[in-house]
């Protein structure tokens, strides 16, 4: 029998060309039905598809689409260890401790049942009766359901079980699913109807539960498997709601405390706290102070805490004096199952990810605690001891935890039988149905979810993505190469598109002549006929003279016009110049506004264009004068405005409109991408400015738009258009994977000229430019006709699958056959649908934000939106900027994705989340936090179809790219979606008669003698072109077997890439392999310098200093602005770690000086002198000065680079000026060469002097490099001019060094006699210490020196090992003694402050030889006192009587009746208090349930035995006392009954006076009962409540007035509020929080202009006054909160009058 060979069929997502030419009737239906089924999905009737999509720079910046089935692992043994619970035990154990279930190897071509399930998951729980509708609240019995969940299939319930659905994950590439097999369902299954699950109303109070997010506290949760698929697996799902778990103490296992290996199985949702924790063990004696002990989650990189999560493992042994921490080499996968596995040997720390390792470290060494503590010691799943601030969200699919460090041979190994290996201490894989032998919840808080799925498919190949800077899988150079093998594509194309030419009634004027249109037609089919793409013209005229008298802006969005900033794309006349914006305008006099003339200085969006008079038709010209964007009257709109009256479609045809530009712009056209979400709408297209269309000159701009419309770059991308240097689009030579994608275009700067360029000059360096593709469309002069211009041939391959998918409708699918090791058909296909999934996708928009985590125009923002009329302004405190978004149907949801692009705020973006239920039920999320490279996923548990959700947020900076509303599997609105075919035929045939396999997945498995294959694709009875051949030799080697053969650098025995060797067999970036089969790590920072490292890794290798060079490091420094927050001498010594780039608030903080006291009350301006100046020990001949940068001080888009300049001080005082130099972290450190004059004596530097062109730059560490190798021509001149020759033999003769002699230290020396090199180490009880020259790695105890003409490389000497005073750390809540001091071999002891207790006899400490105290023996222990007595509350939990709580102990109290506990917003009866770390209580109570107010009609007529509180009894006083109503606050904080108006009250009451400027409109009459609603005479101006005795002339900015919106008419015959003590004062500006200081919002009633008053609430720390200068108590800073004038005498804090 032969070997399998693999065939790996990649299914990636995007349009092409239908091929089969054979059927032209069934394809021309086909695409008819196509068109419809597009157009529906426009129209929102049913889901469509959406592209994976990639942003356009950095890799580190890669959004993937959350939508994609995570049905994939890298695991390559999961078929065999999936297990029950395993532990290891002393002694004996039963047969039933360990029972491995073996679980069939997933051959997806067997013939049985289940053989491709759908991923999808059902909670079951299984109760003891059926669910009813209500519950009594005062009923104690409890009914315990049994939970678990499955996923895919529903499963066969016992009686009495219900099902409740859970998390659906989703992964990288789309793949078909096979349809539902009903024959293996029971009848009343196949349609699942979700119940509420009957819990008590103890239980359910106690959880804090909302519905769909989490368990319920206390609630079973054994899963019953018995019918459950074989194929299928369980694990837990954590909510990240303080659902933690801890072990069972009644599982009896010791947690080890030398070394270990922890191994996950996780699959995490998208966005997660930061950090978010999956496994650990924590302090659970000193907790949460502490943070001894290990764990291993997902943190972010990016020091702002919003992007770049990636894994991490950190450790800290007890005797360690701070952690350390190991990161992942890129960012986590969401929604994908990865393996994680961190180890500790006692000496090394290991982290891998999927079989690599990509991390380690030796900064811990020992054992992790003394056995005496190990019952301080807890290991938990799902987070750490806090509540939720670090909880994890996703998927637990296997945890088990070794009680040695695994080697990565073993990882990769996989599954041994336990006789080859060592017995885990506790195990579970892929099986949690018995969960609760060994774990349970913490702190009794909730439980997590128990879910049974599909096991995941083990991962063959990983997909084909565009590169880098690519959007989709069309710039993946293999797809376009095998484009070019398949002949078949090359038939002609047909491109339709429209001109859309707007004219008058009379057909009179158009936009462009039929001239332009023809002309610039044939110039289109000439620049495309070579290309075999044909143009088909039509031409939509509209006859509207109304509209063409309109000035079509082409890239002003119209809510930029007067939104306080000058928009250069809105500055022309007829807007106004921007609303006024873009003008210095004089005073607008009051008397001049609303006065019937439309007053030039008046019409701004300062004095609301004058109050409306210059847009009334009546009083103006309009056409001339009416700028305000709000208007019907003005004259211009924009290009969007147009698209959006039009409706033109662009499903099938490409429309063309013309716009007009801007006073400062002159864009000649633009065109919309085919990846963005508007190409196939009515707002997608092309929009050209209608003098380069058709004109002598011009008619290639048309042709350079058309490029873009089919997906091609400028030219000069990746040159001229980057983000940085180190941008993965930058271009230097011709490539398919960088700059414009195209490999036959060299790269170019942006140029108008028709030749090369001449050489540049940029930050990235000095760079000639040859052969340059000036004359190509896509350049900015082939785009004009002064040349004859082309497009290049790799180009073609680009825009015609570009086309293919934009443009010519949705086509049949067809295959492409790539020939690459290891010799595997790789296949692209078209047009598919999440619908095959069998789910609905209701979203909105699809995301098409292209570089995430920057500003961005294409996606929601509350400060975008600021001025649009839905959007509220600023940012209420209480429920924050909200958007609401509806789906058009209302579906039972699996999961929600946000695409949050951009934040501000470090802390969590998302204030909270409120799905909305169809029958109006919301349910509340809480804040999330959220990164902004990672869409944000949540799963909700619930039976109710959800039509709409609402986000609220209080970051206004916050950008919301798009939302997608999963629903659960079989949703009705997927019914008639078909799965792709895959049909793999072979010669000679897999089959007797001929006829091809078969398969629903992209995979498939040969058991035969492998010849030619070919691939075909059927979708709904029609069927694409061949693909290609592939010819496989058996027996042959590939990329993939795992040996080592031709091109290969690596083979790890995979096609998987980001595990350090690529699918192709190349060694990724970062990484070094060894070994057959391939064993991958990476290398940075693992503690070893290996010799590849020694001139690029300053974190294993320390800094690299060149053969014959000394390096010195500052040793002293001072600064122009320095002071206790940023001292000069943080420069001086060796930087603790490599320069990152840090924004300007977070460098102080790190170990580098920047300029603080600049920036102070903003008093620094450009000509005070910025300049640092530092000192070295030992003078020398200068050859380098290295700076190191933190920070250089540019910000994002901004080109001009800030400078330097240099200045070298000699020894006699002397300066010599090296010149000045950019600064750029992307070149960090700056190295200068300096150049001597070698007829002069040469200089002896002492001193460096940096003077800065800027205040916003930071620096780490000033470096001096010295060298004795002078040229022939130096030595000459330094014998020949006068200069000290003493020194000159001292440092460049090549005497012996003299001999070295350290104290306290062993010296050996090669050769004895006149030694050229020693090695120095220390006694014990001394540490080694660096005193000049290159430093060594804190863990290398020993020294290597060498002899450099005449002087040794180093200066070391032998200090004493000072311990230092114990930190507070060693032994929390403790005071230590050290009266015989802290060297090596010292004692000390500690004492424990109250209340914490002593547990534990030895309280000595001794100095060990590694400077380190050792472990502690004893513990100081806090414990709470009796719980507190809660006032109308009594104490649930008998253990909780009496004292001597644990830290972390919880104790429940039930408020009395009629109370609830307070802060709860639905009421809740059941109080938690917990003990916490001081030894105190949490506070907490109960407060009594209070009613709604009565209706204002009522206001003086009543009176209430308890005000509103419950069993308050409130009593209607009527005239007639026969009419006397009683009405009682029940428990429920609902009135017994409604008042009703007494009947004998007669009259209504007298029409309010209009009093204080304010006038009322009483459309309702004057009734009892009747609104009247006030409005103030004065413009601009509300109606508020005042004081009796207040007007609005004594209304201080402190005070705080309620607004009125109605008076309403009592039985009392009067008006409640009472109209004399209304008064109007001024409205508040709609500006608040935009960053200027409004002197009119400078007061409490407008919430202090949002904070832009006061430089302690603003980003920038300096007030902007708008409007007039004014020198007034006004445009001070008047908020009470503001730090300014907290403390302060005058203090007034806002109330109401």
């Amino acid at each position: 029998m032969m070997f399998f060979r693999l065939l790996a069929i990649i299914l990636a997502i995007f349009h092409t060309w239908p091929l089969n030419r054979a059927q032209p009737d069934h394809l021309q239906k086909y695409k008819r039905t196509l068109a419809q089924r597009a157009n529906r999905a426009l129209a929102g009737e049913q889901c469509g598809s959406i592209s994976r999509k990639r942003p356009l720079h950095s890799a580190a910046q890669q959004y993937p689409l959350a939508g994609v089935a995570g049905r994939y692992t890298r695991l390559i043994d999961l078929h065999l260890r999936k297990t029950k619970t395993v532990r290891s035990c002393s002694g004996e154990c039963s047969s039933s401790g360990t029972n491995t279930v073996a679980l069939t190897n997933l051959d997806i071509n067997e013939k049985v049942k289940y053989e491709e399930p759908q991923e999808e998951t059902f909670i079951w729980k299984k109760a003891g009766k059926q669910p009813q509708e209500a519950t009594d609240p005062g009923s104690t019995k409890s009914h315990k359901p049994l939970q678990s969940i499955s996923k895919g299939h529903p499963l066969q319930a016992e009686q009495g079980g219900d099902l409740t659905d859970s998390s659906f994950s989703l992964r990288r590439v789309a793949r078909s699913l096979p349809e539902f097999n009903k024959e293996e369902v029971p009848k009343d299954m196949q349609r699942t109807h979700i119940h509420h699950t009957d819990f008590s109303t103890e239980n359910e109070e106690l959880s804090g539960e909302q519905e769909g997010l989490q368990s319920t506290a206390g609630e079973p949760w054994r899963v019953d498997v018995h019918n459950m698929p074989a194929k299928w697996m369980t694990a837990v799902y954590f909510s990240g709601q303080a659902d933690q778990l801890k072990v069972n103490p009644a599982f009896g296992i010791e947690l080890p405390h030398s070394w270990f290996t922890l191994e996950l199985w996780v699959k995490p949702d998208g966005g997660q706290n930061n950090p978010a924790i999956i496994a650990g063990v924590f302090d659970n004696c000193s907790y949460p102070l502490s943070e001894k002990g290990w764990s291993v989650g997902i943190r972010a990189v990016d020091p702002t805490g919003r992007k770049d999560g990636r894994f991490f493992f950190s450790l800290r042994m007890d005797r360690a004096l701070k952690s350390t921490t190991i990161i992942a080499h890129q960012r986590y996968q969401p929604n994908s199952w990865t393996h994680v596995v961190a180890s500790y040997d006692g000496h090394k720390m290991a982290l891998y990810v999927d079989n690599s390792k990509v991390g380690e470290s030796r900064e811990q060494s020992g054992d992790l605690y003394s056995p005496y503590i190990k019952a301080c010691r807890m290991f938990l799943l799902g987070g750490d001891q806090s509540d939720h601030e670090h909880s994890f969200r996703g998927h637990l699919g296997g945890v088990t935890l070794w009680g040695y460090a695994r080697t990565h041979e073993e990882l990769l190994k996989g599954h041994q039988s336990h006789a080859e290996r060592q017995t885990p201490i506790l195990s579970q894989w892929a099986d949690f149905s018995e969960v609760e032998n060994q774990w349970a919840p913490y702190k009794d808080r909730h439980n997590p979810i128990i879910v049974a799925l599909p096991v995941p498919e083990r991962q063959l190949v990983s997909p084909f993505l565009p590169p880098p800077c690519g959007m989709t899988v069309c710039d993946n150079a293999d797809v376009a190469l095998s484009y070019n093998q398949q002949w078949q594509l090359q038939v002609e194309k047909h491109l339709r598109y429209r001109i859309v030419n707007i004219c008058k009634d009379d057909g009179s004027d158009p936009t462009v002549s039929l001239q332009q249109i023809q002309l610039q037609h044939q110039a289109l089919e000439d620049a495309f006929r070579p290309y075999n793409i044909t143009l088909e013209l039509s031409i939509h005229t509209i006859y509207n003279s109304s509209l063409q008298r309109r000035f079509v802006l082409s890239n002003c969005h119209i809510a930029k016009v007067g939104n306080r900033h000058c928009n250069p794309e809105c500055d022309h006349p007829l807007t106004g110049h921007d609303g006024g914006d873009c003008l210095r305008m004089g005073p607008c006099y009051n008397w001049k506004r609303r006065d019937g003339v439309c007053n030039p200085e008046c019409n701004s969006i300062h004095y609301d264009y004058d109050d409306g008079d210059c847009c009334d038709p009546e009083v103006t010209d309009v056409a001339k004068t009416c700028f305000d964007p709000e208007s019907s009257q003005r004259a211009y709109m924009s290009v969007k405005e147009l698209k959006e009256l039009l409706h033109l479609s662009s499903s099938d045809t490409l429309n063309v409109f013309f716009a007009n530009n801007s006073a400062r712009e002159e864009l000649a056209g633009v065109a919309t991408w085919p990846w963005a979400k508007e190409a196939l709408t009515h707002q997608g297209g092309m929009i050209l400015n209608p003098f380069y269309f058709g004109t002598k000159g011009h008619n290639n701009t048309m042709i350079h738009e058309m490029g873009h419309i089919l997906g091609l770059y400028h030219v000069f991308k990746g040159v001229s258009e980057r983000e940085s240097c180190d941008d993965p689009c930058q271009e230097t030579t011709a490539s398919m994977e960088t700059g414009d994608l195209c490999a036959d275009t060299a790269p170019t700067t942006k140029s108008k000229v028709c030749h090369d360029p001449d050489p540049v000059n940029d930050t990235c360096g000095i760079t000639q430019y040859q052969n340059t593709p000036y004359n190509n469309y896509m350049s900015y002069t082939g785009s004009h006709d002064q040349v004859t211009a082309s497009v290049c041939s790799r180009k073609t391959t680009r825009f015609t699958l570009k086309m293919l998918m934009a443009l010519l409708g949705l086509p049949s699918p067809v295959s492409l056959l790539f020939f690459r090791p290891p010799k595997a058909l790789t296949l692209i296909t078209v047009f598919s649908f999440w619908l095959w999934m069998g789910f609905a996708c209701v979203f909105a928009g699809t995301p098409d934000v292209y570089q995430p985590c920057e500003p961005s125009m294409q996606a929601w923002s509350p400060e975008v939106n600021l001025y649009e009329p839905n959007m509220t302004t600023p940012c209420p405190q209480i429920e924050g900027c909200m958007l609401e978004l509806h789906f058009l149907h209302p579906v039972v949801p699996d999961s929600l994705t946000i695409w949050i692009t951009y934040t501000s705020a470090n802390k969590k973006a998302i204030a909270n989340i409120v799905f909305i239920m169809e029958n109006g039920e919301m349910v509340h999320t809480g804040p999330q936090h959220a990164f902004c490279d990672i869409p944000l996923t949540l799963h909700l548990h619930t039976s109710k179809k959800v039509k709409a959700v609402k986000i609220s947020t209080f970051d206004k900076k916050l950008e919301i790219d798009a939302v997608l509303l999963t629903s659960r599997p079989q949703n009705p609105l997927c019914s008639s979606c078909r799965p792709l075919l895959y049909r793999v035929l072979r010669e000679p045939p897999i089959r007797e008669d001929w006829s091809p396999v078969i398969v629903k997945q992209p995979t498939y498995t040969d058991r035969d003698v492998q010849y030619l294959y070919r691939i075909q694709v059927e979708s709904d009875g029609l069927f694409s072109e061949l693909s290609p051949g592939l010819v496989y030799i058996h027996g042959e080697h590939f990329c993939g077997d795992g040996t080592l053969q031709g091109t290969e650098d690596c083979d790890d025995g995979n096609l998987l890439d980001g595990d350090g060797c690529s699918k192709k067999c190349q060694v990724e970036p970062g990484f070094k392999c060894h070994g057959q089969p391939s064993l991958c790590y990476a290398f940075e920072g693992d503690g070893v310098c290996e010799e590849f490292e020694v001139r690029s890794s300053i974190q294993d290798c320390g800094f690299f200093t060149p053969q014959g060079f000394t390096d010195q490091w500052a040793s002293i420094a001072s600064g122009s602005h320095q002071d206790q927050r940023c001292p000069a001498s943080k420069v001086t010594g060796e930087p603790m770690c490599k320069s990152q780039y840090f924004g300007i608030n977070e460098v102080v903080a790190h170990d580098a000086w920047s300029p603080c006291t600049a920036h102070l009350n903003s008093y620094y301006t450009k000509d005070q002198p910025v300049w640092l100046k530092v000192g070295f020990e030992r003078p020398g001949v200068a050859a380098s000065v290295i700076i190191y940068l933190a920070y250089d001080g540019s910000w994002h888009g901004e080109n001009c680079r800030k400078t330097v300049t240099i200045e070298l001080c000699d020894t006699t005082g002397k300066k010599h000026l090296l010149g000045s130099y950019e600064l750029s972290c992307q070149y960090n450190p700056l190295v200068v060469n300096v150049t001597h004059n070698l007829s002069v004596p040469f200089y002896r530097t002492s001193a460096v002097q940096l003077n800065f062109s800027s205040s916003q730059v930071a620096v780490l560490a000033v470096a001096l490099r010295t060298s004795c190798h002078f040229s022939a021509f130096a030595l000459t001149g330094c014998a020949e001019v006068f200069f000290s020759l003493r020194c000159v033999r001292r440092l460049c003769s090549a005497e012996s060094c003299s001999p070295l002699n350290v104290e306290h230290a062993s010296v050996r020396c090669t050769p004895v006699i006149d030694s050229k090199h020693c090695s120095v180490s220390c006694h014990r009880g001394y540490t080694l210490t660096v005193l000049q020259g290159q430093g060594l790695p804190s863990h290398q105890m020993e020294a290597e020196l060498i002899c450099v003409h005449g002087v040794w490389d180093r200066v070391v000497s032998c200090q004493p090992v000072d311990c230092g005073p114990p930190p507070q750390s060693h032994v929390y809540f403790a005071s230590f003694s050290c009266p015989w001091g802290t060297t090596f071999g010292k004692r000390c002891t500690f004492s424990c402050n109250a209340p914490a207790i002593l547990q534990g006899e030895s309280d000595t400490l001794v100095c060990l030889e590694d400077g380190l105290w050792s472990y502690p023996e004893a513990y100081c222990k806090i414990e709470c006192p009796d719980p507190p007595s809660v006032p109308n509350a009594s104490l649930l939990v008998p253990q909780c009587h009496g004292g001597g709580h644990d830290v972390g102990t919880v104790c429940h109290y039930k408020c009395n009746l009629g109370y609830y506990v307070t802060g709860t917003l639905n009421k809740k009866k059941f109080l938690r208090l917990e003990c916490l770390e001081g030894g105190m209580w949490q506070e907490g109570s109960c407060s009594p349930v209070t009613c709604p107010p009565l209706p204002l009609m009522f206001e003086g007529m009543y009176t209430c035995t308890n005000n509103l509180d419950f069993d308050s009894i409130c009593t209607l006083q009527c005239p007639d006392s026969t009419e006397r109503v009683f009405i009682r606050c029940t428990k429920d904080g609902k009135w017994t009954e409604d008042f009703i108006m007494c009947k004998k009250i007669e009259g209504p009451c007298q029409p309010p006076l209009d009093l204080n400027l304010v006038e009322y409109s009483c459309e309702d009459g004057f009734d009892v009962g009747a609104v009247c609603y006030p409005t103030c005479i004065v413009a601009l101006s509300d109606p508020v409540v005042l004081s009796n005795g207040s007007s609005a002339d004594t209304v201080e900015h402190w005070m705080l007035p309620s607004k009125v919106q109605s008076i309403v008419c009592t039985g009392m015959l009067k008006w409640h509020p009472n109209p004399g003590q209304i008064h109007c004062i001024q409205s508040c500006e709609p500006f608040r929080g935009d960053g200027w200081c409004d002197t009119i919002n400078n007061r409490a009633y407008c919430q202090y202009d949002g904070g832009d008053c006061c430089p302690s609430t603003l980003s920038s720390r300096k007030v902007i006054q708008f409007g007039v200068d004014c020198d007034h108590d006004e445009c001070t800073c008047r908020d009470p909160e503001a730090e300014e004038n907290k403390g302060t005498a005058k203090r007034k804090e806002p109330g109401p009058l």
